[in-house]
């Protein structure tokens, strides 16, 4: 690629060639790029001087961790993080005292992914792209597509106090994408376009990509709604303890709708494209880990499985006592009898709600790997959809006592039958 070879020459980080890297990436795939431009790349990372980035518009770790995405492959390293360049993606972060910022971020971003969406359908439906031709979507589909990502991003659009949406009408979209774009900066914007590195031509390798990034910013909102729910009940405060705890599950329910969007996905594109994607699996999702984990410590078993082999940083966190889930403190203050009656109640509450959004959301999971994968094994040391459905009834909590109304407040032990009423407004996912 000549324009990479003429930076090589005088390499400046403000002046990386993205547009031109991109457009020979994606024209063939990550799987595909020729080995003189892996090369080319390789001398640029080599050559990636820190030294050069103050005063520019785009930083040198933006650009490095960019390479290492690109160059995954020919380094040995590509796994579900670098197929969904992670690194280059604006994530919430879990920060004590800051989850104001963890939701902005994780709606900003939302919005972003979904409507670059819904704006790659729109392109392809019209003939104004050219990228990933293959498997090319009908009207009838793209329209549900439409519909389908305008839900997924409404609750973050309006809590970012954009447009009102006014519906779902595919005639819409053009609208909330120019809305979504008008207000993204231009970090931001570059960065979600960089993220877009599929290893295959395949039009629905797309939204692929961007439904699971998409999660991948839900479970990190999550991860800070929780670090932060054990933060305030290891220093006693159970009634704030539910409150981030009932946090957590909203999050994962609003984003109930990526799973229809995924299930429009045509079988053809998904077999095409997953060829090239062994090696990356969401069984590698750290954040997701994260979130397991922050629940409740996972048995000894589920510690030792291929699970958590994935995540070795989420396994040595755990051992280590820097993770500790939200049952495991539970438990401690209610042994203790530091527990008011009430707040326990709200507690037990929020957890219960959680632990049906997350069984519900495994439970899809499950059935939209069975539906695609049918009896296939999976990647990543796992077994597909078999895999999926051993894991779907581990419990996200196990049932934890309840803080009696009786003089004293001492803990009793609830049936493990669960209750024929959900708990109000937690009816629903």
């Amino acid at each position: 690629m000549d324009d990479l070879k003429a930076w090589l020459s005088q390499p400046e980080v403000a002046t990386f060639p993205f547009a031109g890297v991109l457009a020979e990436i994606r024209a063939v795939g990550k799987h595909a790029v020729p080995v003189e431009l892996l090369s080319d790349l390789d001398n640029a990372r080599q050559r990636l001087s820190v030294g050069r980035t103050e005063g520019t518009d785009l930083n040198s770790e933006q650009l490095a961790a960019f390479l290492d995405t690109v160059l995954d492959r020919r380094d040995g390293r590509f796994d579900a993080a670098t197929y969904l360049a992670l690194r280059l993606l604006p994530l919430p972060e879990t920060r004590d005292g800051e989850l104001g910022e963890a939701w902005r971020r994780h709606d900003r971003l939302m919005v972003a992914l979904v409507a670059d969406l819904l704006r790659f359908e729109q392109e392809a439906m019209d003939g104004s792209t050219g990228l990933l031709p293959r498997h090319r979507p009908g009207p009838a589909l793209v329209d549900r597509r439409l519909r389908l990502g305008m839900r997924a991003l409404a609750p973050a659009y309006t809590r970012l106090g954009l447009p009102v949406l006014g519906g779902t009408d595919p005639a819409d979209a053009d609208r909330v994408c120019a809305s979504v774009a008008a207000r993204m900066p231009a970090a931001q914007r570059l960065a979600v376009d960089l993220s877009m590195l599929p290893v295959d031509i395949s039009h629905d390798e797309f939204m692929f990509i961007r439904v699971l990034q998409a999660y991948e910013t839900v479970f990190a909102l999550m991860a800070a709604q929780l670090h932060t729910a054990v933060s305030v009940l290891t220093m006693g405060n159970v009634r704030l303890a539910a409150i981030f705890t009932d946090g957590a599950a909203s999050a994962l329910r609003d984003a109930s709708p990526l799973f229809s969007l995924m299930a429009t996905m045509q079988p053809c594109s998904f077999a095409a494209f997953r060829t090239h994607t062994h090696g990356a699996s969401a069984i590698q999702s750290a954040a997701a880990k994260t979130v397991e984990a922050l629940c409740r410590t996972p048995d000894p078993q589920r510690l030792a499985s291929c699970a958590f082999d994935q995540v070795p940083q989420v396994r040595q966190a755990i051992l280590d006592g820097s993770l500790v889930g939200l049952e495991d403190v539970y438990q401690h203050h209610l042994a203790a009898g530091k527990v008011q009656p009430r707040h326990g109640r709200k507690l037990e509450e929020a957890m219960y709600g959680l632990g049906v959004v997350v069984d519900r959301w495994r439970t899809t999971h499950h059935r939209l790997a069975t539906r695609f994968l049918g009896n296939e094994p999976g990647t990543a040391a796992s077994q597909g959809a078999a895999y999926l459905d051993r894991v779907r009834t581990i419990p996200v909590f196990h049932r934890p006592a309840v803080a009696s109304d009786t003089p004293g407040g001492g803990p009793r032990t609830r049936s493990a039958r669960p209750p024929a009423v959900m708990p109000a407004g937690r009816a629903r996912s």
